[in-house]
C-alpha cells in the first residue's frame, strides 16, 4: 500500500512539475555570471541543474504510455522510475563553495563540495583565470579515485614476487598509474 501511495504521489509530483514549469523561467537557461570566481562556479552549477531538470522533463514527456495494459506492480515500477528521474534532477543545488583563494589578480582557486545524483559528496577544486571577459574555469580537479590522494598504491606484483621467492614483503608501493603520483586528477583533461 505504501509503495502504491508513493507511486501515486510521485506521479502527482511529476505532473505538477511538468505543468508548473511549462512556459516558466525554467524553459531558458540561466544567465552565466563570470564577474567573480565564486559566481562563475555557481553559474556552472545553475546551468548543470537547469540542464538536468530539462532532460528529466523531456524524459518524462516521452513516457506517455497507457499503463492500464500492465499489472499494478509494473505500473508502480514505471511510475517510480519517472519519479526518481525528476527527484534526481537538480541535485547540483546541494553543491557548496567551501573556500575561494585569489592567488593573483588573474588566478583564483575555488574549493567546493559537489553532490552527485546519489547524494555522495566529493571535494572539487576549480582553477580559474581572469580574462578581459571575466573569470573562466581553466581546470576542475578532484582526488584520485584509485590512490585516494596518496599518489601511490600497493605494488601487488612486487608483493607476489617476494612471497613466491620466500622473502618477507614489506608492503611495497608504486606510483599510481591513474594520477601519475599527483594524488589528484583533472575532471576535464584526464
Amino acid at each position: 500500500m505504501r509503495k502504491l501511495l508513493q507511486s501515486v504521489l510521485g506521479l502527482s509530483f511529476l505532473l505538477l512539475c511538468l505543468t508548473a514549469c511549462k512556459g516558466s523561467a525554467h524553459d531558458s537557461p540561466p544567465v552565466i555570471d563570470i564577474s567573480s570566481p565564486d559566481r562563475t562556479v555557481e553559474s556552472l552549477w545553475a546551468f548543470q541543474s537547469w540542464e538536468a531538470v530539462k532532460d528529466a522533463k523531456e524524459y518524462a514527456n516521452r513516457q506517455h504510455v497507457d499503463y492500464s495494459a500492465f499489472a499494478p506492480e509494473a505500473q508502480a515500477k514505471f511510475k517510480g522510475q519517472l519519479q526518481r528521474s525528476i527527484e534526481r534532477a537538480g541535485y547540483q543545488a546541494k553543491n557548496r563553495i567551501r573556500k575561494v583563494e585569489q592567488e593573483t589578480s588573474t588566478r583564483a582557486v575555488v574549493h567546493a563540495s559537489e553532490t552527485g545524483w546519489n547524494d555522495e559528496t566529493e571535494d572539487i577544486t576549480y582553477l580559474l583565470t581572469k580574462t578581459d571577459k571575466g573569470w573562466l574555469i581553466r581546470d576542475k580537479t578532484k582526488v584520485c579515485w584509485r590512490c585516494k590522494g596518496a599518489g601511490e598504491v600497493d605494488d601487488l606484483d612486487q608483493k607476489t614476487a617476494d612471497i613466491e621467492a620466500g622473502r618477507y614483503s614489506t608492503n611495497p608501493k608504486k606510483k599510481c598509474d591513474i594520477c601519475h603520483g599527483k594524488g589528484w586528477i583533472s575532471a576535464i583533461f584526464d
